[in-house]
């Protein structure tokens, strides 16, 4: 190992994009040598091993200098344990206390369980978790979407809602906040947790500078429609899916 040596290259178009690769090794199929300038060789105890991990696992290491010092800061609080979660919010309703919290990977069996735990997702949803886990990374890696969970005072977990938000050209630039995959446990429901995870959600989309919130239901759902239509939503559009 320590008798390899490692080029590093330089993207001759964007900078900030760095190539590793091993002395000799040829350039991946999806890139070209002229595309990519050489700065240095290194020995292997000269780098770092996560490249070296990256390279013998891939066969070459991409990677973007984009980092922050936040990045750095909250890499270093997080590294070698889990993750400590703290509620964005808290909700206290009837004596009880819920607290919404942003999913993480950990949560998504769980999450999968309440969206099936539905007439209609008993049907549609599955014991498989890997296209949940695929979805949720998806989810989590991109700005501007929030998948919740709501725990009860004994850290069960009674809810969820995935909130997004929707630039827009129409409506002058309107920035929309949709929701949607809204469950609440048999147990929760009935206190006023619903109306006040809503009255959370509108007003995070308003601090975000939403300026409408939109959903759509089920055709079937005549209970939930009568539940949003409450707290002031409008049935005005009708919505259409074409399944690819």
């Amino acid at each position: 190992m320590l008798g390899v040596m490692y080029v590093f290259y330089v993207h001759r178009q964007v900078s900030r994009w760095r190539l590793v690769l091993r002395d000799g090794d040829a350039f991946p199929d999806v890139t070209t040598a002229e595309q990519w300038q050489r700065t240095r060789i290194r020995t292997a105890a000269d780098t770092n091993v996560d490249v070296r991990d990256d390279i013998a696992s891939r066969g070459y290491c991409l990677f973007a200098i984009t980092a922050t010092f936040e990045d750095l800061n909250r890499d270093i609080s997080t590294h070698g344990k889990r993750k400590e979660r703290q509620p964005l919010a808290s909700l206290a309703i009837r004596g009880r206390r819920f607290d919404l919290m942003q999913a993480t990977e950990h949560d998504v069996p769980e999450l999968v369980q309440l969206l099936a735990d539905d007439a209609l997702g008993a049907d549609r949803e599955s014991d498989d978790l890997v296209p949940y886990l695929k979805a949720f990374r998806q989810i989590d890696a991109i700005t501007g979407h929030l998948l919740l969970t709501v725990r009860d005072d004994s850290a069960k977990m009674v809810g969820t809602i995935q909130l997004t938000l929707l630039p827009s050209l129409a409506r002058q630039g309107a920035l929309r906040l949709h929701i949607e995959a809204v469950r609440i446990v048999g147990g929760a429901r009935g206190i006023g947790l619903g109306s006040a995870l809503f009255t959370w959600a509108h007003e995070y989309g308003r601090q975000q500078g939403a300026t409408v919130a939109q959903l759509t239901s089920d055709k079937s759902r005549t209970n939930a429609h009568r539940f949003y239509e409450r707290l002031g939503y409008n049935p005005s559009h009708v919505g259409y899916k074409y399944w690819l």
